[in-house]
This record gives C-alpha cells, structure tokens and sequence, in this order.
C-alpha cells in the first residue's frame, strides 16, 4: 500500500494549530491510499470489487450479508461500491463470513 499526497497550500494541522502525525487525524487532507504500484485503483475500489466478487461467488444477496454481519444494506453496498471507508472490524468481520484470511483482500492478482 502506498500513501500519495497531494499538493497542499499549507501542511495540515489540528483545530488548536498542532501539526498533525500521519495516519491520524489526516482524513480527506491530501492523503489517498492506493493498492499497488503507482496508478494503480484506489483502496477502497480494490476492496470493494473483491468484496463483491466473494458475495457473487457464494450466490449471495447483499441483503444476505448485511443481515448476518449485522450492518445495514446501504453499507454493504457502499463497500462493494468502493464508496467510504471499511472500518477494520467490518473487514474482520467480511473475512470471517467469507472464510478467507484478511490478506485475500490485499493480494495482487
């Protein structure tokens, strides 16, 4: 994974004018996640496909899956989609489900 950014007017900072630490408190400033080498999809679009392609590949409904992870149906459409972020326990959560090891969804293909 690697962490781009983009060309800012000024670095980032909190509210009370402190520098903010990479990886927290970064949300939308710049910084996008992207799997692989440069150009490649964004993070959140490569999961999302390979969340869906699991959902497809166990003759699944979204509503299915949000029913036994407990998330509501416009979520899970949401992360197929590659729209928003996956909370980590959510991705635990579709890794459990699936049966597969949360790597599945890193590797390259």
């Amino acid at each position: 994974m690697t962490v781009r950014s983009t060309p800012q007017a000024k670095s980032p900072s909190s509210r009370s004018g402190q520098p903010l630490v990479e990886g927290r408190g970064t949300r939308d400033r710049g910084l996008r996640l992207v799997a692989g080498p440069s150009g490649a999809e964004p993070l959140h679009a490569m999961l999302g496909r390979r969340l869906r392609r699991l959902r497809l590949e166990g003759g699944l409904t979204r509503k299915t899956v949000a029913g036994q992870l407990g998330l509501r149906l416009e979520r899970v459409a949401a992360h197929e989609r590659g729209k928003g972020r996956i909370a980590a326990r959510d991705l635990i959560a579709y890794a459990e489900f699936y049966g597969v090891r949360l790597s599945a969804f890193f590797a390259d293909r």
